[in-house]
């Protein structure tokens, strides 16, 4: 892209290649596609590192049978819109030219309609080979991302598939097996077991869930599993844990694979829990519960005491807060914590 201004001479015809500053550029009525475009942030972000790689197609702006000096874009109009993005945001100026191929009314609307109607999106099989290709050349996904206009996380994803058995990937090159079906098998890098899956697994069953169950079996979702929220994800990882990520959901999500090292957290909690348990609770007995008819005998002539308000301590509201933890997270871990089955229905007092 130049930053002089756009000059043409009486030489110039149809289908000639010329260069046009962009703010002489607008959007022809011509153009066969209508619906807003979409991607354009993207598309901006492309356009910005690569340069504008296929030229515009453009008419001369007449008005009332008058040249006015624009053009008029029939064939690449989000290109437009990404080039006028780029100028808005400051990357590029408003006299910076881009190439441009000048026709005629006549040609305008086929060339329109050929290219809107010809065009095939990129399969992303071949972008997963691409993002490799790139890899491979000594490229981060950091530095690959700002290429495509993509998230360096979506960088990150597509090369997860890479690890894919390579007949598991040609079925998805082929549209044999879908996006949900093969990252679902990345959740591994096991070709054997990626291929055995899939061939032992019936079609109706096929699906991303499934894959998912078999691969993960009795690992823990560090999501949805109350044993993996008790034990922690900072503390397991601490502890030399491993959690196999799946990069197709949210960052949060994942599973942890040591059972032996979850055994060993959840024993030092419940040894922690048990220790504050029995320090909050010193200076208190259980006192059991009279029946209800002999402590309505007992009641008669005392009349009740109301509820009054008052103010908590930041000291015993914090042994509160710890208490009610010890109860909450004892009855999780091991229901003798707080053994309700073997005495009778009491109520926690002080002395």
């Amino acid at each position: 892209m130049k930053t002089t201004e756009a000059t043409q001479t009486s030489q110039q015809t149809a289908n000639t290649i010329v260069t046009i500053a962009i703010n002489k550029l607008a959007k022809s009525p011509l153009n066969v596609r209508k619906k807003a475009p979409c991607g354009i942030a993207e598309l901006a972000d492309l356009v910005k590192s690569q340069g504008l790689i296929h030229n515009l197609v453009v008419t001369e702006q007449q008005k009332k049978k008058k040249k006015t000096g624009k053009y008029e874009v029939v064939a690449g109009g989000r290109r437009l819109a990404a080039l006028e993005l780029l100028v808005a945001e400051g990357r590029l100026s408003a006299a910076d030219e881009v190439n441009c191929r000048i026709v005629s009314m006549t040609e305008a609307l086929e060339m329109s309609l050929a290219e809107n109607s010809g065009r095939e999106a990129m399969h992303p099989a071949d972008l997963v080979m691409a993002y490799r290709n790139l890899t491979e050349a000594g490229l981060a996904p950091d530095e690959i991302a700002p290429r495509f206009g993509v998230s360096p996380l979506t960088v990150k994803r597509y090369l997860k598939l890479t690890h894919v058995s390579p007949a598991l990937f040609a079925l998805y090159a082929d549209d044999k097996m879908n996006f949900e079906q093969i990252s679902a098998l990345a959740l591994t890098e096991d070709h054997d077991l990626q291929e055995r899956l899939w061939n032992d697994t019936p079609q109706w069953q096929r699906n991303c869930a499934t894959f998912r169950r078999l691969i993960t079996g009795s690992e823990i979702d560090t999501k949805s599993s109350p044993l993996a929220k008790f034990v922690g994800v900072e503390a397991y990882e601490a502890a030399g844990g491993l959690i196999r990520r799946d990069l197709f959901k949210d960052a949060d999500e994942g599973y942890m694979q040591d059972a032996v090292i979850i055994g060993i957290i959840v024993e030092h909690l419940k040894a922690t829990i048990h220790r504050s348990r029995n320090a909050l609770m010193a200076g208190c007995k259980w006192l059991p519960r009279r029946n209800r008819r002999i402590r309505s005998k007992l009641m008669e002539g005392n009349p009740a005491i109301p509820p009054q308000h008052i103010q908590i301590s930041p000291g015993n509201l914090g042994r509160l807060g710890l208490l009610a933890s010890a109860i909450v997270w004892g009855g999780f871990v091991n229901s003798s914590c707080i053994n309700r089955t073997s005495r009778p229905r009491a109520s926690l007092v002080h002395r």
